[in-house]
C-alpha cells in the first residue's frame, strides 16, 4: 500500500515538472517574440542638430546582466555618444510591474535633415536580436540661427528671385511687407525716408514674443510680418528699396540688427495714362488697380463760370442733407448736369437717410428686446432678424456716407504731386471726384475711373 502511494507521488510530482517546465518554455518565448518586435523611441519630440539627443528602449523580465549592446555602425553626419543600460522599473501607473533592462542610447547629429539609424545589435544570453530605431528629422539648432528679414511684395511680379531688379514708371506706389524669421522677439524699427519720393508706413502688425514652452522649429522659424510700407519714387534713375532698421533678439538672447536684402529699382519717365502699380486691396490706393481706358476723355465743353460752380456745389450739398425722393435736390442736380455738360455721377449718399437707419436698428433692437422679456419668441425672432439687417444696412451705407467728394474748381489732374509735373491732365471744371487720399497740400482722387493728384485749391469740398 505505502509502495502504491509512493509511486503515485512520483508520477504526480514528475508531471508538475513537466507542467512547469512547459509553462516556462512558453513564457520565454513569448518574452523572445516580444523582444522581436520592440524599437527605439526618441525621448524628446523635437530633435535639433549639434545636442545630444536620446533613444531608448526598455525590455521587461530580462536582467541588465544578460544583455549586451552593440552598435557597430552609423549614418554619415551622426556622433554616437554613449551606450548604457540600466534597471528598467516600471512606472506607478503601469499595469505590468515586471522589472527588466532600460537600454539608452546617445547620438549627436552634425546636421539638420531625415535620418534612418541603423539597428542595435542586442544579445540576450545565447539568443541575437537587432532592435530598429525610429525614422527621426532633425531640426536646425535655433541656438545658433541668426535672425533674418525678408520682403514681401504686394505685387506679385516683384516676388522672387527673377526680380532682384524691378522697374517702374515714376509716380508708381509700391507696396512691400518686411517679414522676420527665427528672431523671438522684435525690439525696434526703424527707417530713414527717401529723397525725391513719398515713403509712409502703411500699417504695423504686432509680433508677439516667443515664449520659453513655444520654441518650436515651425513656430520659431515661421515668417512673421513686422510692417508694410508704401514708396513711391519721384524721380527718374536706379534706386534702391527704402531699407527698414529692425533690432531683433535671437533665441539664445542675443541682441543684433538685421540686414535689409537689397533690392534695386529702375525709375522710368511716368507714362501719361496716369497708370499705377497694383496695390493692396485694403490700401488707400488699392483702386489705382487699372489704368483708364485710352479712349477715354474729358468733357471739351465750355467751362462753367465760378458763380455756377457755386450753385453746382450747393445742389450737391442739399442732396447730401436730404432723403432721397422725398426733396427735389436730386432731380435739380440732374438736369443742372445736363444743362451744363457735365458727366453724371448717380445719386450721392444721404446722411438723414442713414440716421433712418440707424433709428431702426435702435428701434428693433428695443423690440426685440421688449418681446423676449415677454416671451414672445415669434415677434423676437422677427425683430432680431430686422435689427441684423438694417444693422448691416446701417454699416454699408455709412462707408458711402464717409466718403469724401469734392467739385473742381481749376487745375490740373497730375500724375505725381508735383507742381511743375509735365504729365498731368486737364479735367473739367465743375467735374465732381472722389477724394482718396490727402498727402500735405496734395489729394490723390478719382474722377471716371481715372486716378491721379491734385492740389486743395484747386477743389471745393462737398460736406
Amino acid at each position: 500500500m505505502e509502495k502504491s502511494a509512493a509511486r503515485k507521488f512520483r508520477k504526480q510530482f514528475i508531471g508538475l515538472l513537466i507542467l512547469i517546465s512547459a509553462v516556462g518554455t512558453a513564457y520565454a518565448q513569448w518574452s523572445y517574440e516580444a523582444i522581436r518586435n520592440l524599437h527605439f523611441h526618441q525621448k524628446n519630440g523635437y530633435i535639433y542638430s549639434l545636442t545630444n539627443e536620446e533613444f531608448y528602449v526598455d525590455i521587461e523580465n530580462v536582467s541588465p546582466n544578460d544583455v549586451s549592446v552593440y552598435l557597430n555602425s552609423i549614418p554619415e553626419q551622426v556622433e554616437l555618444v554613449s551606450v548604457k543600460k540600466e534597471t528598467y522599473i516600471p512606472p506607478l501607473e503601469s499595469i505590468s510591474s515586471s522589472y527588466g533592462t532600460h537600454i539608452v542610447v546617445t547620438v549627436r547629429f552634425l546636421k539638420s535633415g531625415n535620418y534612418k539609424l541603423f539597428s542595435c545589435d542586442l544579445q540576450i544570453k545565447d539568443n541575437f536580436f537587432k532592435i530598429p530605431f525610429e525614422p527621426v528629422h532633425v531640426y536646425e539648432n535655433v541656438q545658433l540661427l541668426k535672425p533674418s528679414l525678408s520682403v514681401l511684395f504686394v505685387n506679385k511680379a516683384y516676388n522672387g528671385a527673377e526680380a532682384k531688379e524691378m522697374s517702374v514708371p515714376v509716380g508708381t506706389h509700391i507696396q512691400y511687407t518686411v517679414q522676420v524669421q527665427f528672431a523671438s522677439a522684435i525690439q525696434g524699427v526703424s527707417w530713414t525716408i527717401p529723397e525725391n519720393s513719398l515713403f509712409e508706413q502703411v500699417s504695423e502688425y504686432e509680433v508677439p514674443k516667443i515664449t520659453a514652452t513655444e520654441q518650436q522649429f515651425e513656430v520659431f522659424s515661421r515668417l512673421r510680418p513686422v510692417a508694410t510700407f508704401d514708396w513711391c519714387p519721384l524721380s527718374e534713375g536706379f534706386q534702391k528699396l527704402p531699407e527698414i532698421n529692425i533690432i531683433a533678439t535671437a533665441l539664445n538672447g542675443s541682441t543684433c540688427s538685421l540686414e535689409f536684402p537689397v533690392r534695386t529699382v529702375h525709375v522710368t519717365k511716368a507714362a501719361r495714362n496716369l497708370s499705377t502699380a497694383p496695390l493692396s486691396a485694403t490700401s488707400d490706393f488699392a483702386e489705382s488697380y487699372e489704368a483708364p481706358d485710352s479712349d477715354m476723355t474729358l468733357n471739351e465743353n465750355e467751362e462753367l463760370s465760378d458763380d455756377a460752380i457755386a450753385e453746382y456745389c450747393i445742389l450737391l450739398k442739399k442732396e447730401r442733407h436730404s432723403i432721397p425722393h422725398a426733396s427735389h435736390a436730386y432731380i435739380s442736380r440732374i438736369s443742372f448736369e445736363k444743362k451744363h455738360g457735365l458727366p453724371s455721377v448717380g445719386a450721392l449718399a444721404s446722411k438723414p437717410l442713414l440716421s433712418v437707419f440707424i433709428c431702426l436698428v435702435v428701434l428693433t433692437f428695443v423690440l426685440s428686446t421688449v418681446c423676449f422679456g415677454r416671451r414672445k419668441y415669434m415677434f423676437f425672432l422677427l425683430f432680431m432678424g430686422l435689427f441684423c439687417f438694417f444693422t448691416g444696412v446701417s454699416i454699408f451705407y455709412g462707408l458711402r456716407v464717409n466718403r469724401q467728394h469734392a467739385v473742381v474748381s481749376g487745375g490740373m489732374l497730375m500724375s505725381i504731386p508735383e507742381k511743375d509735373n509735365s504729365t498731368g491732365m486737364a479735367i473739367q471744371k465743375g467735374s465732381l471726384i472722389r477724394i482718396k487720399k490727402h498727402s500735405g497740400n496734395w489729394l490723390y482722387v478719382v474722377s471716371h475711373d481715372t486716378y491721379g493728384w491734385m492740389q486743395k485749391e484747386d477743389v471745393i469740398f462737398i460736406e
